[in-house]
């Protein structure tokens, strides 16, 4: 996960534990950091410490890049396209949203204004991404 809030981090981290399947959430506070941590560079090189993600979520608004810069630099690196992206976006502009689909975007949400609203976001994005690794494995 892409986010630069503290407060915003935590909760995700606690929609997550609350769901029924199992997920560990790793934050990354910045683009920069989250794109270390893909390439398994600085702190990030022990892969069983810090395993290759299934997915990522990220914030669209964060200082300095932003999700579309992610999503950006992610289309230049061949080895990680396979990997959905989930852009979370406190507003709803309607140009930034399509551009996120461009730029390869899996989906694009509104941010729960609630604990339990996330918490029900975040179960179905689980479902989905186990019910995906499942087919995946069987293939």
């Amino acid at each position: 996960m892409i986010e630069n809030s503290p407060d915003e981090a935590f909760l995700i981290q606690r929609a997550f534990r609350k769901v029924p399947h199992p997920a560990t959430v790793f934050i990354c506070r910045n683009v920069p950091d989250a794109t270390c941590y893909l390439q398994g560079k600085g702190v990030y090189t022990d892969r069983i410490k810090y395993p290759f993600p299934y997915a990522i979520i990220s914030d669209l608004h964060m200082p300095a890049e932003n999700g579309l810069d992610f999503l950006r630099w992610l289309g230049t690196e061949a080895q990680f396209n396979k990997i959905p992206v989930i852009i979370l976006t406190g507003s709803s502009a309607p140009a930034q949203i399509k551009e996120a689909y461009d730029l390869g975007a899996a989906n694009v949400l509104a941010k729960p204004p609630t604990l339990p609203a996330l918490t029900a976001m975040i179960n179905q994005l689980a479902e989905e991404w186990c019910t995906r690794a499942i087919q995946s494995k069987s293939t």
